[in-house]
């Protein structure tokens, strides 16, 4: 084994940690070197963060805003004042600055134009309402100066149609004025042609003028013998004019002296005639059956309806005036009663309605308005009737009515005349009233209309009964005056 050389290991292991000292100490200087460097770039790099966030997110970074900019700075229509170099910002900074000077000029400010531009707007569309144009409201500037370039050429194209119309009319006016000249120089040739005429026609009117004088002067005496014969004829006449008004002033006297001898002849609902019983009751049998002293032989037919009063109290007067009608008691009977079996001389009858406490009594009178042995009565029955008394009259009630009178006797007509017996109103017609904010609707103006109209004519057939003293029954004074009330109200 050959022998170690201790001084040269030592040397070697002397040298290699001397080494690796120096070597520990330079990355230790890199290393603090570095790590400060380091240092100063992350500062340096969140200071530009948030240098930078407060001008733009990193969303807005990778959105369709900037990406939208960076298309519109390659567009070749935007140079010179974009190019394709240019950072997003400046690009949205360029197209403001170009937008606030198109929009309020060079000297406009961009934190004030939106507000000046909305103001100009609304400036705006006050002055052009009088043009007819309405500005859109969402206060977009395109569609306005869309709308008011679209006016501005409806209002130019109208003054070319009427600068067109103007032309058209002088060009009228001139030919006008030909016209009126060619025939002012038409009308001196012929105004020269007359006055040669005229001065050829005087020399003859000298000769006319004697001969018309002659012919006037005989027209004249004959116009005075005309006017003589008119004025004896006239005289005539107010003579045959006089003549005719005695006659007919002595007619009237006559007419007058004949309805007053009818009048005391007509039927009066307070004389004893309407209060004349039609019969009596003849047996009181009982089991809702009577039996009355009229038959065959007096005219009664199946069916007639007769209201029985006490013979004590007898038939109440009935008064005539309508107004006094309306609030007088009601002719009630102690019962109504119907006929079902008739007899020569007396006629079956079941009781269709009793008063409370009354009992059917022999002798005791029954009426019918309608019905009378030796006399046919005259009906005017006119209006709406509410048989069933439920608030709703109607004319089919008023056949009913009808049917009645001729049924029990009576005849119908259709007029109030001096031949009139009775006349039978329905309900009185009603005005509605309309609330004031319907008054212009013309449905309710009709209706309102119809409704007077009804009124009037019930009013004028109450007025001429009245005149001629024709009594004037309302519905239930007249059902009862037959004895048909209670039936009606079934």
């Amino acid at each position: 084994m050959p022998p170690i050389n201790q001084q040269g290991s030592r040397g070697a292991l002397i040298t290699w940690s001397v080494v690796c000292s120096i070597l520990f100490v330079t990355a230790t200087i890199f290393a603090i070197y570095y790590y400060v460097v380091a240092s100063e770039t992350t500062q340096k790099l969140s200071d530009t963060t948030k240098k930078y966030a407060d001008v733009v997110n990193d969303a807005a970074l990778t959105g369709q805003v900037v990406t939208e900019l960076h298309r519109v700075r390659a567009l070749p229509e935007q140079a010179p004042v974009l190019n394709p170099s240019m950072p997003a910002l400046d690009v949205a900074v360029a197209q403001r600055n170009a937008l606030t000077n198109l929009v309020g000029g060079p000297t406009a400010r961009p934190e004030s134009i939106i507000a000046q531009a909305k103001e100009a707007m609304a400036n705006i569309a006050k002055q052009v309402k009088g043009a007819n144009l309405t500005l859109p409201p969402d206060s977009n500037m395109l569609l306005a100066l869309t709308t008011l370039a679209g006016g501005l050429q409806a209002r130019l194209d109208e003054i070319a149609g009427l600068n067109k119309q103007l032309q058209e009319t002088k060009q009228q006016q001139i030919a006008d004025q030909q016209a009126l000249a060619a025939a002012q120089q038409q009308m001196d040739a012929t105004l020269k042609q007359v006055r040669e005429q005229a001065a050829t026609a005087v020399g003859g009117a000298e000769t006319y003028r004697g001969t018309r004088d002659a012919d006037i002067a005989a027209l004249t005496a004959s116009a005075t013998q005309q006017q003589q014969a008119a004025q004896e004829a006239i005289a005539q006449r107010d003579v045959q004019l006089k003549e005719r008004d005695e006659k007919l002033a002595k007619l009237q006297q006559d007419f007058d002296a004949f309805k007053a001898r009818m009048f005391g002849q007509r039927i009066d609902t307070q004389n004893p005639t309407i209060r004349q019983p039609d019969g009596e009751i003849a047996r009181t049998p009982g089991g809702n059956v009577v039996w009355i002293n009229v038959g065959q032989t007096d005219g009664v037919p199946p069916g007639l309806t007769f209201e029985v009063f006490d013979k004590q109290a007898g038939i109440p007067a009935q008064p005539t005036d309508p107004q006094a009608m309306n609030d007088a008691p009601l002719p009630q009977g102690k019962a109504s009663i119907e006929v079902i079996q008739v007899l020569p001389t007396s006629s079956q009858c079941r009781v269709t309605r009793t008063s409370h406490g009354q009992v059917i009594a022999l002798g005791d009178p029954i009426v019918n308005l309608v019905f009378d042995k030796n006399v046919k009565f005259n009906f005017m029955v006119y209006g709406s009737f509410d048989l069933d008394n439920n608030g709703q009259a109607s004319l089919q009630d008023a056949d009913i009515i009808k049917r009645l009178v001729t049924s029990f006797g009576g005849k119908m007509i259709d007029k109030v005349g001096v031949d009139t017996d009775f006349v039978v109103l329905g309900k009185e017609p009603t005005i509605p009233v309309i609330p004031p904010e319907e008054r212009e609707d013309p449905f309710q103006q009709k209706r309102l209309r119809e409704a007077q109209e009804a009124l009037d004519a019930y009013l004028e057939v109450q007025r001429q009964a009245t005149d001629l003293r024709i009594p004037v029954l309302n519905q239930n004074r007249f059902l009862y005056l037959v004895g048909y009330y209670n039936q009606a109200t079934r």
